[in-house]
């Protein structure tokens, strides 16, 4: 039976790409999308689009049911936060970044929902670096909201994989072959990860039994097109 997956934030970045890799693998896919008209001249008629906005709680209780196999929840990465912008207020960052997580979380634990959630986050939140220092000016409390938001998913109960992805690019490979790591590592710009293959990532992750409960920092990528196998023989890194 094709997979259901549940992707938020997906009519821009890496969670678009997301999308169509679940679709690439023949898995049924809804996307809860703030802009649905947005969402349907991304997708047309290939997936459901459910109306919904993590920052708005009742709108995510028609969204998520017990029947999807995983959530993928790429609502803020490094690249702005759910694409709202820079220069947010710190009130504004909390409430999309941390908030939207629980939002979610509460709404899926209350309709049943027991299966994986996918949270995709940014590495160097543990290690000091100029980058996080900038991001963190540029966004206030955007890495205090990214712990809580981890924190937050791990002690939910929920079965959970935690991606923490490297400095994105929208190129096709990387000077460097993949990494799959658990190592407290700052942000550089020499870990690096096409949109295209943290996509792959993600969309491997669901259903893999090596990713649950699991934290981990990705980045490399030198291969147009992952293979299973690269990908895997990464996961086995996993402890």
């Amino acid at each position: 039976m094709s997979k259901q997956i549940l992707v938020i934030g997906g009519t821009r970045g890496t969670g678009k790409l997301a999308i169509d890799c679940s679709i690439d693998r023949g898995y049924s896919v809804t996307l809860v999308a703030r802009d649905p008209a947005k969402a349907r001249s991304l997708f047309g008629d290939t997936i459901r689009i459910i109306d919904g906005d993590v920052t708005r709680p009742e709108s995510l209780q028609t969204a998520i049911n017990s029947d999807f196999d995983a959530i993928i929840y790429t609502v803020d990465i490094t690249g702005g936060v759910g694409g709202r912008g820079f220069f947010a207020s710190r009130q504004s960052v909390r409430e999309i970044v941390y908030d939207g997580v629980v939002n979610t979380i509460n709404a899926a634990k209350k309709q049943g929902f027991q299966n994986q959630f996918i949270l995709l986050t940014t590495l160097g939140l543990e290690a000091p670096s100029i980058i996080m220092t900038v991001l963190d000016t540029i966004k206030p409390g955007v890495i205090r909201a990214s712990q809580d938001k981890a924190t937050y998913l791990i002690e939910s109960g929920l079965p959970y994989t935690i991606v923490q992805a490297g400095a994105l690019h929208d190129g096709n490979v990387s000077s460097e072959p993949l990494v799959v790591s658990q190592a407290d590592i700052p942000m550089q710009l020499n870990y690096q990860i096409s949109r295209q293959h943290l996509a792959q990532i993600l969309v491997a992750a669901v259903g893999n039994a090596i990713t649950l409960d699991k934290t981990f920092n990705v980045y490399g990528g030198q291969e147009l097109l992952l293979s299973p196998a690269i990908i895997d023989e990464q996961f086995q890194k996993l402890r």
